[in-house]
């Protein structure tokens, strides 16, 4: 059987001698792929004592945040959540969009929230204790709309 020689450096996949556009996710894809490759031939095949594909640098993706939504875009989604829920479910769905959209908490924290993790001031909502990403802990103080909608809630 004759060696295999796949000749590929780090110049040819950033300058887009591949036929891929720099920088791009499909860099960083084709990239792990040629390391599986190279690994697969040094452990299964026994082709090749080294992985040259392990020298090169993934190239880091820009990080993306979604976009926010419009005012009239939260105002619609708020109707949405009363006009098409059961009775029973109104308030409860009135209150998780306010509340979304009132304190900017992600959904995540949302859901993991306790009722011990809110604070009172004169009997009334007041902040919020909540562990975010990375285990860190933040205070969110409640905007009067979040405060009633809360306190719609809880009643």
């Amino acid at each position: 059987m004759q060696p295999l020689a796949v000749v590929v450096n780090q110049g040819e996949l950033e300058d887009g001698g591949m036929g891929l556009v720099p920088g791009g996710e499909a860099l960083r894809r084709v990239t792990a792929s040629l390391r599986v490759w190279f690994d697969y031939l040094r452990d299964v095949e026994k082709l090749r004592q080294d992985n040259p594909a392990r020298e090169i640098k993934a190239p880091k993706l820009s990080k993306r945040h979604p976009g926010a939504l419009t005012t009239e875009e939260i105002s619609q989604l708020i109707k949405a959540a009363v006009d098409h829920s059961r009775t029973s479910e109104r308030l409860r769905n009135w209150t998780l969009i306010a509340f979304l959209f009132y304190t900017g908490l992600r959904v995540s924290e949302l859901c993991e929230l306790r009722v011990s993790d809110i604070q009172h001031r004169d009997r009334l909502p007041h902040s919020l204790r909540v562990i975010g990403k990375g285990n860190r802990e933040r205070r969110v103080i409640f905007s009067p709309e979040a405060k009633r909608s809360l306190y719609q809630w809880l009643q």
